[in-house]
C-alpha cells in the first residue's frame, strides 16, 4: 500500500460523514427515537409524584382511613427547608390550627425540593396519584411502571464549533438587536415550571369513593434557632387531605 493510500485511510472524518455513520447505527436505535427535554421532565416528574405517594402518603394517610376516620391530612416538608439538625413534630406547630388527625412528612430525599414540590403541575400529579392510590392502586402501579421504562436517548452527534469571529462580535455588543443566540428556545414552556403564583395553585379530585385536595400551605413552627433559643420559622409546605366519603 502507497504512503498516499495510508493518508487517505488515516484521515479524519468529515462532519457530514461522522453523522451518515451514526444514523447507520442499527435497528435498534431507529425503534427507540429520542424523547424531548418536555417529554422526559414529565416522565421525571411522573416517576417522582408516583415514589412519594406509594412509599409515603398513602401509607400515611391509610392508617387512618382505616381505623374508620373518615378526614385526615397529610403535611409534607420539602427537603431543602430545615437544618438536618432541626426535630420538628406537630407539638411544634402554632399556625394554622390543625384537625385531630394529621400526619407530619419531613422528606429527606434530595429530589423533593421546595423547587420540585411547589410546582403547579406536581401538586396536581399530587392529587391524581394519591386518589388513585386510594381508590385503583393497580392504575397507579401499570403508571409507574411506565415512567421508570424510559426508552434509551440516543446520542447526539457531535456539533461543529462556533465562528469565534460571530461570538465576539456579540459579546462585544455590536450584534444586531434582533439577533437572540438562544433563538426561540427562551420562550419554550418545558413543562417542568409554570409562571403561575404557587402560593394560589390547588388541586382537588373528587369520586364517588374519596376527595382529595392538594395545596401550599404555610405551617408555623415553633422551633430551636443555632442560639438554642426558641424561634418562629414559616414554611411553606404541601397539605394533603383525604377525605373519606360514605
Amino acid at each position: 500500500m502507497s504512503k498516499e493510500q495510508d493518508h487517505v485511510n488515516d484521515r479524519i472524518p468529515s462532519y457530514e460523514e461522522s453523522i451518515a455513520h451514526q444514523g447507520t447505527i442499527g435497528p435498534a436505535m431507529e425503534k427507540s427515537p429520542r424523547l424531548s427535554i418536555q417529554q422526559r421532565n414529565r416522565l421525571k416528574r411522573t416517576r417522582l409524584v408516583n415514589d412519594l405517594t406509594c412509599s409515603q402518603i398513602e401509607p400515611a394517610v391509610s392508617r387512618h382511613l382505616e381505623d374508620g376516620i373518615g378526614t385526615t391530612v397529610a403535611i409534607l416538608i420539602p427537603s431543602d427547608i430545615l437544618s438536618s439538625a432541626t426535630i420538628v413534630s406537630t407539638s411544634n406547630i402554632t399556625s394554622p390550627a390543625l384537625p385531630s388527625n394529621i400526619n407530619l412528612l419531613r422528606l429527606s430525599e434530595d429530589e423533593y425540593k421546595s423547587s420540585f414540590l411547589h410546582q403547579p403541575a406536581v401538586l396536581h400529579d399530587l392529587a391524581s396519584a394519591l386518589t388513585a392510590s386510594l381508590v385503583d392502586p393497580t392504575q397507579l402501579q401499570l403508571s409507574a411502571m411506565a415512567s421508570t421504562n424510559l426508552p434509551p436517548t440516543e446520542p447526539l452527534p457531535a456539533r461543529p464549533q462556533p465562528d469565534q469571529r460571530k461570538t465576539l462580535k456579540y459579546m462585544a455588543g455590536i450584534a444586531d438587536s434582533d439577533k437572540d443566540p438562544t433563538g426561540s428556545t427562551g420562550s419554550w414552556n418545558l413543562g417542568w415550571r409554570d409562571d403561575s403564583d404557587p402560593a394560589e395553585t390547588a388541586a382537588t379530585v373528587h369520586t364517588d369513593e374519596v376527595t382529595v385536595s392538594i395545596r401550599l400551605q404555610d405551617i408555623t413552627f415553633r422551633i430551636e434557632n443555632e442560639m438554642g433559643l426558641l424561634d418562629s420559622a414559616t414554611i411553606k409546605c404541601v397539605w394533603c387531605a383525604v377525605e373519606l366519603k360514605g
